[in-house]
């Protein structure tokens, strides 16, 4: 059922809505990689659905720690080696401004962020900020929200 998919899912599929030729070009020049790495992901995914199907908890988490371990992989900004930074979660309204609201907090502050998700809470008019922040600095920020009236959710 897609309404439960969230956002993650759009961000998965997000090539899904771009150009085909566009695509098409690219794979073509690149057919030989990517047909190996594709069957590798087609075998990986037929031995996930049997661990699913087995209750293979062991294998599970072992596909999902190479997923981990591959995301871990992917150059960070400005095309630097990995980044490692915390979060801090910050309910808000789904109303104009208040995302502006949110980043004004943030610069009084003085804290840079490195990154930011949003995810819009199903049935409600809300979503959940994740702000990125270098580490050591997540719980100043989510002190200094909550100080100035911000709902925040927690930090990872």
């Amino acid at each position: 059922d897609l309404e439960i998919s969230g956002s993650g899912l759009g961000d998965t599929i997000r090539i899904a809505g771009s150009d085909p030729n566009l695509w098409s070009d690219i794979l073509q020049g690149n057919a030989t990689e990517i047909s190996r790495v594709l069957r590798q992901v087609s075998n990986e995914l037929a031995e996930l659905s049997t661990a699913l199907e087995d209750k293979n908890r062991v294998r599970i988490e072992q596909t999902l720690r190479a997923g981990n371990e591959g995301r871990a992989r992917i150059p960070g900004k400005h095309g630097s080696g990995t980044n490692r930074f915390e979060s801090v979660n910050v309910m808000i309204s789904d109303q104009p401004g208040a995302l502006a609201e949110l980043f004004a907090g943030v610069g009084v502050l003085d804290i840079n962020l490195e990154d930011v998700r949003i995810e819009h809470v199903m049935g409600r008019p809300s979503g959940i900020v994740q702000l990125f922040v270098p580490i050591g600095e997540s719980e100043e920020l989510e002190s200094g929200l909550y100080q100035r009236g911000f709902d925040t959710r927690g930090r990872q």
